[in-house]
């Protein structure tokens, strides 16, 4: 009578004998659109969904779903009961992450706008395996929360050297870009680039040294915990930030007050000095505010293009003073911050 439902496959086989229900509508009283959930892991024999497109060109216009067995589920399998014919055609946003096994006269094809999940666990996944054919028109979405992050690490995502694969124009890979190279795509986060190669079939990241801000912030002599690194965190708790602790050459473990700004009201301006790193211009921005009251702010950028006020004095060590010069006019007295951002 159709309707539409959820199969739990444990290791079963989805069977599809009727090219009446090849490819499903979801119609109330017509084909069935039928969602798949696969249980299991990647230890267990036969565990997850067994799709047997009887030689049909097979549709599974749902998602095969996650099954709540940890990381990684068991998979998909592409089975055939008339090998060399037929095919199954994935077009919903499938979230299982075991693998996906096409074998030897098998045909699988991930439909535009379809998609595909990969956990990167430390140094596994899960894959697009065996010996049969592969049409990849759709999207893929990365979850790399857990990846090792060791510099030079691969993965690989679609095993090109068994498989007979294509890989679609609209193809692509959620959160990546495709620039310059075709069949190169790259996703760059903080200090890490992500490249998947389609040649290859391989995730690889590559690690840039940390510099700047990152450098700084994680010298082991500190040993600051991942949330104190912050550039907003201020571990100890002196009212002074870390990335202002960054530029003023401080300690984020110790509280200094001596490398605070300092102003001196004896002549006939409002001067204000301090000592920064001379790295730091390069990766945050920099301003000092001033004004008469708490309320009211005039911002002049130190960081370029400096403002006709502020003076830089000549590196020496890696350190470097700046002089921000004001004119008193009908000014009693004068406030003074230094403000930074991370961009």
């Amino acid at each position: 009578g159709g309707g539409n439902g959820v199969l739990n496959l444990k290791g079963g086989i989805l069977q599809i004998t009727s090219a009446a229900f090849a490819a499903p509508t979801g119609d109330a009283n017509g084909k069935p659109k039928v969602a798949a959930k696969v249980y299991g892991d990647e230890f267990t024999a036969n565990s997850g969904a067994r799709i047997d497109n009887y030689g049909l060109a097979v549709t599974l216009a749902l998602p095969v779903q996650h099954g709540p067995s940890g990381v990684f589920d068991g998979g998909l399998s592409v089975e055939n009961s008339v090998p060399g014919v037929g095919s199954l055609t994935l077009s919903g946003l499938n979230t299982y992450t075991g693998n996906t096994n096409v074998p030897t006269g098998n045909s699988l094809i991930l439909a535009d706008n379809a998609g595909l999940t990969f956990v990167v666990d430390g140094t596994t996944n899960n894959k697009i395996t065996g010996a049969g054919s592969v049409t990849l028109d759709g999207d893929f979405t990365l979850d790399l929360a857990y990846a090792d992050l060791t510099d030079g690490n691969t993965w690989n995502l679609v095993d090109v050297t068994t498989l007979a694969e294509t890989f679609g124009a609209t193809f692509t890979i959620n959160g990546f870009t495709e620039a310059g190279v075709t069949g190169i795509h790259t996703m760059v986060d903080g200090l890490n680039t992500w490249t998947f190669d389609e040649a290859t079939g391989t995730l690889t990241l590559d690690v840039a040294p940390a510099t700047g801000y990152t450098l700084w912030v994680t010298n082991p002599s500190y040993g600051l915990a991942v949330g104190d690194q912050d550039p907003a965190a201020d571990p100890d708790n002196d009212g002074v930030e870390n990335l202002v602790e960054y530029i003023l050459d401080g300690d984020p473990t110790v509280s200094d007050p001596s490398k605070l700004p300092a102003a001196d009201a004896s002549g006939a301006n409002f001067v204000f000095t301090f000592t920064r790193r001379v790295e730091s211009a390069a990766d945050t921005e920099q301003v000092f505010q001033y004004g008469s009251d708490l309320t009211g702010w005039t911002s002049l950028n130190i960081t370029a293009p400096t403002a006709p006020e502020v003076s830089l004095g000549t590196p020496s060590g890696g350190l470097q003073t700046v002089t921000v010069t004001i004119p008193k006019g009908s000014n009693a007295s004068l406030f003074g911050r230094l403000k930074a951002v991370k961009p």
